[in-house]
């Protein structure tokens, strides 16, 4: 499932109400990488941080711009400040599922944080990027108390834009094993 957003529904998808927070207890990085035309010194420190520092709680919820899109979305943080955002929706035996694509990105509007933006930004020129986010959790069973799962991070070169970041692409994903800290309901069911 690809869902292209405009940059706009990216800046006002925050959960409107925090419905459920996970804590993630295991988180391995089962990938990090850039292509071969990625700056060696930027690629080489970018992969080491994001190995080093991964995600570290999930958010479940329904955005606030709920009317345009009532999809609910899931919100992953990281300690440079980025938010990984995906919209997901439920594939059955609780499993949710979701891939949301930002064309034209910006380090600053997309919500992604200094390591991002030490490997994207020279002199700190805002350029343009197109970014993937695509999870999959598992819930398990019906009670929603903790989640498996994986999410990838995909920034890449853009054709849309004569900002272009000059990036071909990099790609971090991580698998987690998540409990459910707050919230009555993590905002997933139908």
């Amino acid at each position: 499932m690809r869902t292209l957003l405009p940059l706009l529904v990216l800046l006002t998808g925050c959960i409107n109400s925090e419905i459920g927070t996970y804590s993630l207890n295991s988180v391995n990085t089962l990938v990090a990488t850039c292509a071969a035309g990625v700056d060696t010194d930027q690629s080489s420190a970018w992969q080491q941080v994001m190995a080093s520092e991964p995600i570290y709680e999930l958010r479940v919820g329904s955005p606030e711009n709920s009317d345009a899109d009532p999809s609910p979305q899931a919100q992953f943080f990281r300690g440079d400040d980025s938010v990984f955002l995906a919209r997901i929706g439920n594939q059955g035996d609780g499993i949710y599922s979701g891939e949301t694509i930002t064309e034209n990105a910006t380090v600053a509007g997309s919500g992604l944080g200094s390591d991002f933006s030490a490997l994207l930004e020279s002199d700190a020129v805002g350029c343009e990027f197109d970014l993937a986010v695509t999870t999959e959790l598992d819930f398990g069973g019906d009670d929603f108390d903790q989640a498996g799962g994986t999410v990838t991070v995909e920034v890449y070169e853009t054709q849309l834009s004569d900002n272009r970041c000059s990036v071909q692409s990099c790609l971090v994903e991580y698998g987690f094993i998540a409990a459910h800290s707050t919230g009555n309901d993590p905002g997933v069911r139908d």
